[in-house]
C-alpha cells in the first residue's frame, strides 16, 4: 500500500507546480506589460519566449533524466531552481525594463518591437522557464518508479494533475493572492511553494535510486525522428492555442473583459484539459493510439464547430444569468460563456494530448524517454500560435472564420491519421458550418435601427463603427466598449479645449487615447500649436475618416502626428517634452488599463512636462466608485502634489472629472485668459462649446489640492502602482454590480469634498467670487438633474431655481426650466408656474417670461 500511497502523493505536488507555474506567467506576462507595452508584439513576445523556455527546457533534460538513476532528484533540483531564479527576476526586472524603453523607443517597428519583447523575456527567464519544462517528465519518471512498474503509462493522469494545478493557479492568483499582495509578495510566496515542493519530493523517496531499462545506455534518436506522433503533437500545440486565443477574442465581443473575465474563462479551458487528460488515463490508456487519436481529434473538430455556433446564444444567457445581479452572478456568468465555448473542446484536447504523448514516447521504445521531447513539440507549436494568429489569420479573414479554420484543422489532422472514415463526421461538420455562416458573426449587440458601417479584427481588437437614426455615429472597441461618437462631441471637444486654456502658451500637445480624434481635435482652434496623438489599437486610427464631422479630420492636420503605441510606453521612450499632456477617459475595469493609473505612470508624465507645463488625467465617473476614484486621486497626488479637479461638462448620465496637475502650482491670469479667448480662431470655436468667457472655464473646477488631498486620504490610503495596481483589481467589482445610476460618484464628489475657494488660483477677489458663485450654482444644478433622473421632479426644479438665484452668470439651470416646461411632466403646472414666476423675480434680465406663464396657466 506504501508504493501506491507515494505515487498519488506526487500527483499532488504536480499539481503545486502547475499552479506555481501558471502563477509565474500570469505575474511575469503582466509586469513585462509595464515596459514592453500592451500591443501585440509585446503581449505575443512575453508568451512566446515564456513557451519557448518550456520547449528548451523539456527537450534539452529528457535525455538525461531518463538515463538518471534518480529522477526524483531532478525533480527535486528543478523545483528548486525555479525557485531561486524567480527571486532573482525581482532584482533583475528593473534594470530590464530600463533597457527596454531605451531600446524600442516611442514607437519602434513591429518586427524591433517583436524582437526585443522576446528576447528580453527570454533572456531573463530561460533559467525558470527551461526548469519548468521539465518537470512533467522529471515527475512522469519518478511516479512511475514510486508506481513499481517502469513502463506504466501515467501520462494522462501526470498531465491531467498538473494541467488542474494550473487552473486553480490562475483563479487562485488572479481572485485571491495578487490582489492582497501585489506582484513581488506573490512571486516570493510562489517561490517559497516551490522549495516546498522540492522538500516535499525529498520526504517521498526522491534519493532513492531507480533501475534503468533496457534500452536506457542506447544512443539517442536524432533530432529528425519526430515521426507523425511528433508532427501530430505540433500541430495539436498549435491548434489548441490557435483556438483559445481566437475564442478568447470572440468571447471579448460580450463579457466584460477584466483581469477576471480572462481568469475565469482560461479556468475553464484548463479544467477541461485535466479533465480530459483524466479520461484519456482512466479509460483510454490501453487502446490502440493512432485509432483513439484520430477519433479524438474528429470529436474535437466537431467540438469547436458546435461551440462556434453556440455562440449565437451566448448574450441572452449572459444577460439572463449576470446582468446588474452583482459581482458573483457576473462571474458565473463570464464562465458559463466560457464553458460554452472551451469545456467540450478542451476535454478533447487534454485526452488527445495524452494520447499522442503516450504514444510518441513509446514510439522511441524507452522507459521515460520521448515525454519530455513530446512536450516540447507540443509547447513550440503552442508558441507560435497566438503570434501567427493574431498577427496574419484574425485581420485577413476575420474572428468567426478564423476558428473555423482551426476546426477543419482538426479533422484534417484526425484525417491523415486514418481517422475521420465515417461519413457521419463530416456530414456533421459540414451541419455546423452551414449553421455558422447562417448565425450573427459579428457578436455585434445593436440598438434599434442602429446597423453596422464598418467592421475591423484587428490583431489586438475588433473595432466597429455603428449608425443609429438621425446619423449618429458610435466607436465600439470590441463590442463592449463604446469610446465615443457624433452624440457626444460637444463633451469631447471640451475636455480637449479645458487643459489647453488652462495652460496660458500652449505649443506642443501629447494627447494619450484617440476614440474618434473629437477630443485632439480642440488643437485645431489655436494658433501655432503641434500635437501627437497616441492610440493602443491601430484599427481606431484607421476609422477617424468615419467621424471628420466632429473631428475636424485631425488626422490630416499638418501639425498632428499619430501613433499606434501603447501610452506607457510612448511616454517614457519618447524623450520629448510637452506643455500639456492630455489622458483620455480610460475605463479602469478594462483589462490594463488600471496600468494608466499608477503612481508609476503619473511620475513618468510629469517627467515629459516641460516648465511650466500640466497634465490633465480625465477620469470617467461614470464607470468607477468613489472608493476607486479616490485611489486614482491619491496616487495622483504623489506624482503632481500641485493639483486641481475640473468638471469637462455637467452631464451627470456621463460625468467626466479631470485631475489637472502642473510642475508647480497652477496660476490663472482671468485677464489674460479672457483675452485669449476672445481672439479669433479661438473664439468662435469656443462659442460652439458654450464658453465664452473665463467664468465658464473656472466654473468647471471641482476642487484645489488641498481639498483633493483631504478626500484621498479620508477615503483611502492605498495607492495605485505597479507593483500592487489595486485598480485593476477593485474596479471590476464596480462594473459587475447592479448598475443604473452613473451620478453616483459624482454624486459623492460634490458632498464630500470641503469648500475649495477660486482665490487659491491666486485670481483677484472679484473673479474668485465669480467662480465660486457659478461653481455653487453648478452644484445645485447637477443635483437637480439627478433628482429629475430619479423620478423626483418637483425636487428636481426647486434646485434649478436655486441655481439661477447662486449666480448670474450660470444660465443653465434657467433653460433647463424652460426645456420641461415645452415637454410632457409628472410634476403638477403649478409647481412649475410656481418655479417661473420664481426665476422672473430672481432674473428678470434673462428675458420676458409672461409668454411662458400664459402657457403654463391654459
Amino acid at each position: 500500500m506504501t508504493v501506491p500511497r507515494r505515487a498519488s502523493s506526487l500527483h499532488g505536488l504536480l499539481f503545486l507546480s502547475g499552479l506555481c507555474g501558471l502563477g509565474f506567467q500570469v505575474v511575469w506576462t503582466r509586469w513585462f506589460g509595464f515596459s514592453l507595452g500592451h500591443e501585440m508584439a509585446g503581449v505575443m513576445g512575453v508568451v512566446g519566449a515564456f513557451f519557448l523556455g518550456l520547449a528548451l527546457g523539456a527537450w534539452a533534460f529528457d535525455g538525461r533524466i531518463a538515463r538518471s538513476r534518480r529522477p526524483g532528484l531532478w525533480y527535486v533540483g528543478l523545483e528548486v531552481a525555479i525557485g531561486a531564479w524567480a527571486l532573482a527576476t525581482l532584482l533583475l526586472l528593473p534594470r530590464v525594463d530600463e533597457l527596454a524603453a531605451g531600446w524600442l523607443g516611442p514607437a519602434p517597428s513591429p518586427l524591433l518591437h517583436g524582437l526585443v519583447a522576446t528576447l528580453l523575456p527570454a533572456a531573463l527567464l530561460f533559467p525558470a522557464t527551461m526548469a519548468m519544462g521539465a518537470t512533467l517528465p522529471a515527475m512522469e519518471r519518478f511516479a512511475a518508479s514510486r508506481h513499481g512498474d517502469g513502463k506504466a503509462r501515467l501520462i494522462g493522469g501526470l498531465y491531467a494533475a498538473n494541467t488542474a494545478g494550473a487552473m486553480v493557479g490562475t483563479l487562485g492568483i488572479t481572485f485571491l493572492v495578487l490582489p492582497a499582495l501585489g506582484f513581488r509578495s506573490t512571486t516570493m510566496t510562489l517561490a517559497l511553494l516551490n522549495f516546498a515542493c522540492a522538500a516535499a519530493g525529498l520526504a517521498l523517496g526522491a534519493r532513492e535510486p531507480v533501475e534503468l531499462d533496457e534500452a536506457a545506455g542506447a544512443p539517442e534518436p536524432s533530432a529528425e525522428a519526430v515521426g507523425p506522433w511528433g508532427s501530430a503533437l505540433f500541430a495539436t500545440g498549435f491548434l489548441g492555442i490557435a483556438f483559445e486565443t481566437i475564442g478568447i477574442r470572440m468571447l471579448t465581443q460580450i463579457l466584460e473583459n477584466t483581469i477576471y473575465t480572462f481568469a475565469v474563462v482560461l479556468s475553464v479551458y484548463l479544467a477541461g484539459t485535466a479533465l480530459g487528460a483524466a479520461i484519456y488515463q482512466r479509460w483510454l490508456k490501453n487502446r490502440p493510439a493512432r485509432e483513439t487519436s484520430a477519433t479524438l481529434l474528429s470529436i474535437l473538430s466537431v467540438c469547436c464547430l458546435a461551440g462556434i455556433g453556440c455562440l449565437s446564444f451566448a448574450r441572452p444567457i449572459h444577460m439572463a444569468i449576470g446582468e446588474e445581479r452583482g459581482f458573483g452572478a457576473a462571474i458565473l456568468s463570464e464562465g458559463v460563456l466560457g464553458a460554452i465555448l472551451f469545456f467540450a473542446p478542451a476535454i478533447a484536447m487534454g485526452a488527445t494530448f495524452a494520447a499522442l504523448a503516450q504514444a510518441y514516447r513509446e514510439q522511441h521504445g524507452r522507459s521515460g524517454r520521448g515525454l519530455g521531447r513530446a512536450f516540447a513539440i507540443n509547447t513550440l507549436g503552442s508558441a507560435l500560435a497566438p503570434s501567427l494568429c493574431g498577427w496574419l489569420l484574425v485581420p485577413a479573414i476575420g474572428l468567426q472564420w478564423a476558428i473555423v479554420a482551426v476546426a477543419v484543422g482538426y479533422l484534417l489532422l484526425a484525417w491523415l491519421l486514418g481517422g475521420a472514415r465515417s461519413i457521419g463526421v463530416l456530414s456533421t461538420c459540414l451541419i455546423l458550418l452551414g449553421w455558422i455562416g447562417s448565425s450573427n458573426s459579428s457578436l455585434v449587440a445593436l440598438d434599434q435601427g442602429e446597423e453596422v458601417l464598418s467592421r475591423q479584427d484587428g490583431a489586438m481588437a475588433t473595432v466597429t463603427v455603428t449608425k443609429r437614426p438621425r446619423g449618429i455615429r458610435t466607436l465600439r472597441v470590441d463590442n463592449h466598449f463604446r469610446m465615443g461618437g457624433t452624440q457626444s462631441a460637444f463633451l469631447e471637444r471640451r475636455q480637449g479645449a479645458i487643459p489647453l486654456l488652462l495652460h496660458p502658451d500652449p505649443k506642443r500637445e501629447l494627447f494619450l487615447g484617440l476614440g474618434t480624434g473629437t477630443t485632439l481635435s480642440s488643437v485645431k482652434m489655436f494658433d501655432d500649436v503641434e500635437a501627437d496623438g497616441v492610440e493602443l489599437v491601430r484599427e481606431v486610427i484607421d476609422v477617424l475618416p468615419m467621424f471628420t464631422s466632429v473631428n475636424l479630420d485631425v488626422a490630416g492636420h499638418p501639425d498632428v502626428t499619430l501613433t499606434a503605441a501603447d501610452a506607457r510606453r510612448f511616454v517614457r521612450g519618447s524623450g520629448r517634452e510637452y506643455d500639456v499632456i492630455v489622458a483620455d477617459l480610460f475605463q479602469p475595469a478594462r483589462d490594463g488599463a488600471g496600468t494608466l493609473y499608477t503612481v508609476e505612470h503619473f511620475r513618468a508624465v510629469r517627467n515629459a512636462l516641460r516648465d511650466g507645463g500640466l497634465f490633465c488625467q480625465w477620469l470617467p465617473l461614470y464607470q468607477m466608485d468613489t472608493e476607486t476614484s479616490a485611489t486614482i486621486v491619491a496616487s495622483f497626488l504623489e506624482a503632481f502634489p500641485d493639483s486641481q479637479a475640473f468638471l469637462g461638462g455637467f452631464s451627470p448620465e456621463a460625468p467626466a472629472m479631470g485631475l489637472v496637475g502642473s510642475t508647480g502650482p497652477l496660476r490663472v491670469d482671468a485677464a489674460a485668459l479672457d483675452a485669449r479667448m476672445n481672439a479669433e480662431p479661438l473664439h468662435s470655436g469656443l462659442v460652439e462649446l458654450a464658453m465664452t468667457d473665463p467664468i465658464d472655464v473656472l466654473g468647471c473646477r471641482v476642487a484645489g489640492t488641498a481639498a483633493l488631498a483631504v478626500w484621498a486620504g479620508t477615503t483611502t490610503s492605498v495607492r495605485n502602482t505597479d507593483d500592487r495596481p489595486v485598480v485593476m483589481f477593485e474596479a471590476p467589482h464596480f462594473v459587475y454590480r447592479q448598475r443604473g445610476r452613473p451620478w453616483e460618484t459624482l454624486i459623492d464628489w460634490l458632498a464630500g469634498l470641503d469648500a475649495s475657494p477660486a482665490s487659491e488660483l491666486a485670481m483677484s477677489s472679484e473673479v474668485a467670487g465669480q467662480v465660486d458663485a457659478y461653481v455653487s450654482a453648478r452644484d445645485e444644478y447637477l443635483r437637480g438633474r439627478v433628482a429629475y433622473a430619479e423620478g423626483r421632479e418637483e425636487d428636481a426644479l426647486d434646485h434649478y431655481v436655486a441655481s439661477v438665484a447662486r449666480s448670474k452668470d450660470f444660465t443653465v439651470g434657467y433653460q433647463q426650466v424652460t426645456n420641461i416646461a415645452n415637454v410632457p411632466m409628472r410634476t403638477s403646472r403649478a409647481k412649475l408656474l410656481e418655479a417661473v414666476k420664481e426665476i422672473a423675480r430672481l432674473r428678470p434680465d434673462l428675458g420676458d417670461l409672461r409668454e411662458l406663464q400664459w402657457q403654463l396657466r391654459e
